[in-house]
């Protein structure tokens, strides 16, 4: 097996967490970048349209940190797995919910359309024991 550069994504419509891993071949995990991004938007937007900029501007910044972090080679990514934790939706309030996961799948998607990969999801419970196994 080859090493393998992993993208983690915790989405939330007010924050994102973001990592990078290399894996080696010996399954040695590296942190590449460790980071979130807190999604401002004006006031004045439509809570459905704030969502577009949120996700448009999400996408902006993880583009500038691949960049930033020489993970584009003759201008194609070198990520080969994307993974993104399923949104928690315990909420009673049914809007909440169905603004979750109306975002997380805007990101999803606009995060394939960047890179070209097919994200895994996983829950909260399998991302602890990955990114935290002891």
């Amino acid at each position: 097996m080859s090493n393998r550069i992993i993208l983690g994504l915790d989405i939330s419509t007010t924050c994102t967490g973001i990592s990078i891993v290399l894996v080696d071949e010996e399954e040695n995990i590296k942190p590449i970048v460790v980071t979130h991004l807190r999604h401002k938007v004006s006031k004045k937007l439509d809570k459905i349209e704030s969502l577009f900029v949120k996700c448009n501007g999400f996408i902006e910044k993880l583009d500038e940190i691949l960049k930033e972090n020489d993970l584009y080679v003759n201008g194609k990514t070198i990520i080969t797995d994307v993974v993104i934790e399923e949104p928690l939706v315990s909420s009673n309030n049914k809007y909440t919910v169905a603004t979750l996961l109306r975002y997380n799948g805007m990101t999803a998607y606009k995060v394939y359309e960047l890179l070209g990969i097919v994200p895994t999801f996983i829950s909260s419970a399998d991302a602890r024991k990955y990114g935290v196994p002891k």
